[in-house]
């Protein structure tokens, strides 16, 4: 516990007990410290409520930190606590408020002032965004309501308000901050209008996040005055027009998130100017145009998404460099067609094989210095989710819903420390290489869907118990499933639409050569060109005009196999009634 004769220590600036394991509450006692600039107790289990006296005493203070305990009661501080209700009128509640009063209760040098994390809710009061000396204001991820008040204070450097129902426009006076660096307006707000060109002028800014709002509009040429600009995330808005020419000339971009919008043409080539460019997200758009092959000779890019948009084509690799640092490409629900070329994985380097420097420790994508970490949506094990805070060591190709034919590519093989790997729904076929085997990291494989042949390779049996996901679903594999190995440990989705298997986990057995079972008394079994068995007794279930509709309907649905849901539900009925007769006891006399 902290004793009450610290407040004994009058001349004491910085008080910064972290990660102490504290217990119990904080005495009065430490408003006696008037000298102190510094005060925090992060990371403690301190509890109870935060003393009333405390704040308005410490006149001098300019940094605050209680993060990480276990304060309750109407004080709102601070991150990793329970804090609920509105921010108090004492001191955070108040519409205008004198600056003798702001002197009065301390927070005329304030710098940096953390609510983030808690449950406060109601408006953000105006004389918050006017104190004198404020540097760095977060009220992220609250239930923050209306509109953002104007900004007077002229020494902001940094503004959170992210995860909030903020609503309504952005303030103008928001672009008169020549000091502020980052702005992140983003997630769950309701921001509307169009985004505003005033923004501009702050040449100072690093970083610029209005994810997820209502915003409208063209996205202004301006931006390329902002030299120093690493971050610009608009996702999920109402932006459209084209992706504009201008970002080849801003050097410092790093992370360019455009991801969510009705944005429409193709990509400008001017984008393989961005050497220090690390994410590349322009899913759920409407761009066009073939494969951005000049993107390939960017040294940082790690992070490549295109996925739902229209581009189209196939993909050729006489004009494209390596992709020396690619870990994630997802291309899905486009328009690609042709073969996969082998040497498009060749070049994928660095999925290969582990950096040392990625073998120690836990390491993101992104700026570590600053905790600013970059995130992405993707299919993983077939759910989609949003990756926060992006691995270095996660890796993963989704080419699916595309057109594609021919083979899969033995290279892929080489790709030794991949993840995920979607190839689903396409008109991929021959047999599945071998060299699969290698992936060794693999946790998702996703083969569906395609036109693929032959058995599932006997070396599956190595695949190591780290993989989650795994469909052959929907081809016209045959065979025995390869027993004792975790793909045995999947259940009959990872192989519905494969007639010829057998084995378990599938009901069917295998014969003693390890082919399919064939019962010499059994009735023959008709096989469609889609290896759908159908019997054509239940066309004929009508007669006359009934018959007629009856097998041409039938028909039509079997050979586009839709609806899915009704041609599965026949195929196991039908099935039902081959497996009846093939195991009825025989009566003979």
């Amino acid at each position: 516990m902290i004793l009450a004769s610290i407040g004994n220590l009058k001349s004491l600036d910085t008080l910064y007990l972290s990660d102490c394991s504290l217990s119990g509450s904080v005495p009065a006692s430490i408003g006696n410290l008037t000298s102190l600039t510094g005060f925090g107790l992060p990371g403690n289990s301190l509890s109870g409520r935060f003393p009333d006296n405390i704040l308005p005493n410490l006149v001098q203070l300019e940094y605050l930190d209680l993060g990480g305990n276990k304060f309750s009661g109407w004080f709102p501080d601070i991150f990793g606590n329970n804090f609920t209700g509105p921010i108090p009128s004492l001191i955070f509640n108040l519409p205008k408020l004198p600056s003798q009063l702001v002197n009065y209760i301390g927070l005329n040098s304030i710098q940096w002032i953390d609510l983030g994390g808690n449950l406060l809710n109601g408006t953000i009061p105006s004389w918050m965004l006017a104190l004198p000396s404020l540097h760095w204001l977060d009220l992220s991820s609250n239930l923050l309501t209306g509109e953002i008040p104007e900004f007077q204070s002229s020494s902001l450097g940094a503004i959170l308000l992210q995860q909030n129902q903020l609503s309504g426009p952005v303030p103008n006076t928001i672009f008169n901050l020549v000091n502020v660096s980052e702005i992140h307006l983003v997630d769950n707000n309701k921001l509307t209008g169009r985004m505003p060109h005033h923004i501009c002028n702050i040449t100072t800014l690093d970083v610029i996040n209005l994810s997820n709002n209502s915003l409208s509009g063209s996205i202004p040429e301006c931006l390329v005055n902002l030299t120093d600009l690493t971050v610009l995330q608009l996702r999920t808005n109402n932006f459209h027009g084209s992706v504009p020419s201008i970002f080849g000339n801003m050097s410092s971009l790093e992370n360019l998130d455009l991801n969510g919008n009705t944005l429409g043409g193709p990509l400008p080539q001017s984008l393989a100017a961005c050497k220090e460019l690390q994410v590349l997200d322009v899913g759920n758009n409407e761009l066009n145009g073939v494969f951005p092959f000049w993107l390939s000779s960017l040294p940082e890019l790690k992070v490549l998404i295109l996925h739902n948009n229209s581009f189209h084509g196939t993909i050729t690799t006489e004009s494209m460099d390596s992709f020396p640092m690619l870990r994630i490409l997802d291309i899905s629900n486009n328009y690609f067609n042709g073969l996969l070329p082998a040497s498009l994985f060749h070049k994928f380097r660095a999925m290969m094989m582990l950096q040392e420097s990625e073998k120690v420790g836990v390491n993101y994508i992104g700026r570590s210095s600053t905790d600013e970490y970059y995130y992405v949506d993707l299919i993983v094990k077939g759910q989609e989710m949003m990756i926060t805070k992006i691995l270095t060591i996660f890796t993963t190709v989704d080419l699916s819903n595309n057109y594609f034919h021919g083979s899969i590519p033995e290279a892929i093989g080489e790709l030794k420390s991949l993840k995920h790997l979607n190839l689903s729904h396409n008109s991929l076929s021959g047999p599945i290489p071998s060299s699969l085997v290698n992936l060794t990291e693999l946790e998702a494989l996703d083969l569906s869907s395609n036109q693929l042949t032959g058995e599932i390779p006997p070396q599956f049996t190595s695949l190591t118990s780290s993989l989650a996901k795994f469909n052959l679903s929907q081809n016209s594999l045959q065979g025995p499933i390869p027993q004792g190995s975790q793909i045995q440990t999947f259940d009959n989705t990872s192989y519905i639409g494969n007639e010829g298997l057998c084995g378990l986990p599938l009901s069917k057995k295998c014969g003693g050569d390890g082919h399919n079972d064939h019962d010499e008394d059994s009735e023959p079994e008709s096989e469609s060109n889609g290896g759908t068995l159908f019997d054509w007794k239940f066309a004929g279930a009508g007669y006359g005009c009934g018959l007629v509709i009856g097998v041409s309907t039938a028909y039509v649905m079997f050979i586009i196999r839709k609806p899915r849901w009704l041609v599965e539900m026949i195929d196991n009925w039908i099935r039902r009634q081959h497996q009846a007769r093939r195991w009825r006891p025989a009566i003979r006399f």
